[in-house]
């Protein structure tokens, strides 16, 4: 058999032991998506048969959970800081805590994401739209915020009164980074509240709870906690933040169950139940 022979015959064994091999992947992960959609149905029969009744908006399939690093970068936050307050000064004030002296007022940010800014009168006008004004301020701020009523708080009347915004990564929301504006006398006085920190790398968890274990974690919370509810009205996967002073931290998945007897936080890789609000 000569050459050209020999290498047609491997490659077309070549072709063959790819095709075998995509042939079996997709069988298991038909497989795979069979038995999870199996598992689901089980679990919603639970619930049903406990007297939990799952919303036809409820979403139940959701993409594989990540967690991801957070870091603070100094640089990039001396320039969002003079975004909004004009060129700055920095005075250290221990702690791994700054504070920032502008034209237009002045903030103090910590590595653990807490920051605080106060505005000089008039310098932000609250204008006709305070919620427009505060997602504007906080993209200065390199913020993206929840789109939509379930993100924002309004409470403003003839220029005073409150915002509160909620913030997200992509599109995921962390449930413990919110920040509130204070309007008062027609201006914005002061903005407060917990940032979200710059993202570093994210990796997928292979030991993260599917969306079945979280809600056969939520049946054994109510029953243990003596919780009485009939509905399951939301389903969502959200972040939390947490990062010590060095401003090193991370971002871990928490599932928020919204029920008619209020909403239910539980860690995606524990299982535990966690004590969070969002406003």
């Amino acid at each position: 058999m000569d050459n050209s022979k020999i290498k047609n015959f491997i490659i077309i064994i070549l072709l063959i032991v790819n095709l075998l091999l995509t042939a079996v992947i997709g069988a298991d992960m038909v497989k795979n998506r069979t038995l999870r959609r199996q598992a689901l149905e089980g679990v919603v029969a639970i619930m049903e048969s406990r007297g939990i009744t799952v919303s036809e908006d409820v979403a139940l399939s959701y993409p594989d959970l990540n967690i991801c690093s957070v870091r603070r970068d100094l640089d990039a936050e001396k320039k969002r800081v003079s975004a909004v307050l004009g060129k700055v000064s920095v005075q250290d004030r221990g702690g791994n805590i700054l504070l920032y002296l502008g034209e237009r007022g002045e903030a103090q940010f910590s590595g653990t994401g807490v920051f605080e800014i106060l505005m000089n009168v008039g310098a932000v006008p609250t204008g006709q739209d305070p919620e427009g004004t505060a997602r504007a301020f906080l993209k200065k701020l390199g913020m993206s915020t929840v789109k939509g009523d379930d993100g924002v708080r309004v409470d403003v009347r003839d220029g005073a009164g409150t915002v509160v915004l909620n913030c997200q990564i992509g599109k995921t929301e962390i449930i413990n980074c919110q920040v509130t504006f204070i309007f008062t006398d027609g201006s914005l006085m002061l903005v407060s509240g917990t940032r979200p920190l710059d993202k570093g790398s994210s990796d997928s968890l292979d030991n993260a709870m599917d969306v079945s274990t979280i809600l056969m974690r939520f049946l054994d919370i109510i029953s243990e906690s003596g919780h009485v509810c009939s509905r399951l009205e939301n389903l969502e996967l959200c972040y939390v933040q947490s990062a010590p002073a060095s401003g090193l931290g991370k971002l871990e998945p928490v599932w928020c169950l919204t029920t008619d007897a209020g909403e239910f936080y539980i860690n995606g890789l524990t299982g535990k139940r966690e004590t969070l609000t969002r406003y």
